[in-house]
């Protein structure tokens, strides 16, 4: 797991809400205005811009909005789902004993 807040279950699609609050983080800081000077230039409210920069989850359109501002691809912060999660070598077919039909004497 990559710094999901919830659990995450690897076989279904994720966004990685700390990736992107620290790195969201990192630029607010860097641009040195305030919370309500640049929710204003992002098109979003400064309680939105808070709770993005906390890791909380926001809807499409401000998530948006903001890696437009970030100048990033909204999808780097995407996990997609893993097709093999959850399954490991000790269940796989070649390990699994199969009955044949056959009674053993």
């Amino acid at each position: 797991m990559s710094g999901l807040q919830k659990s995450h279950d690897p076989s279904r699609a994720d966004y990685d809400w700390r990736m992107f609050s620290g790195f969201l983080r990192g630029r607010l800081r860097a641009d040195g205005r305030g919370y309500r000077a640049l929710a204003a230039v992002i098109g979003v409210t400064a309680t939105d811009l808070s709770r993005a920069a906390s890791g909380k989850e926001l809807s499409v359109g401000k998530v948006l909005a903001i890696c437009d501002w970030l100048d990033v691809a909204v999808r780097i912060f995407y996990l997609p789902p893993q097709k093999d999660a959850g399954n490991s070598a000790c269940c796989s077919e070649s390990f699994v004993k199969h009955d044949t039909g056959e009674a053993a004497e």
